[in-house]
């Protein structure tokens, strides 16, 4: 395991990583303290599988409710508004993508 502290770490990083890949451990220490460990990367073999903890997790029916006196903090609610469609207003900002086997060279 090779320590290093991080203005070391940024100017070879490029090695470090190389070490890394080949199956070594390095420890990133800043004033002379470990605060980063640098592993390889290992995917989970075992295909995730929607819908696992299906029947493990419940939300509670008054899940939306705020108790009294946290309600009363925030003041009168709003009168409701009118309805609008989920398709207007859910846009999201960022694509995540899978991260494909060896794309990091």
């Amino acid at each position: 395991m090779l320590i290093v502290n991080i203005s070391q770490a940024k100017a070879e990083l490029s090695s470090l990583v190389a070490r890394v890949m080949a199956g070594g451990e390095i420890v990133i220490g800043k004033a002379g303290k470990p605060v980063a460990r640098l592993v390889r990367y290992e995917r989970s073999e075992e295909p995730r599988t929607p819908g696992a903890l299906r029947g493990k997790i419940a939300i509670a029916d008054d899940f939306d409710e705020l108790p009294g006196d946290l309600a009363e903090a925030f003041g009168p609610p709003e009168p409701p508004g009118p309805e609008i469609p989920r398709s207007l207003t859910f846009r999201p900002r960022m694509l995540y993508l899978p991260l494909e086997e060896n794309t990091c060279r």
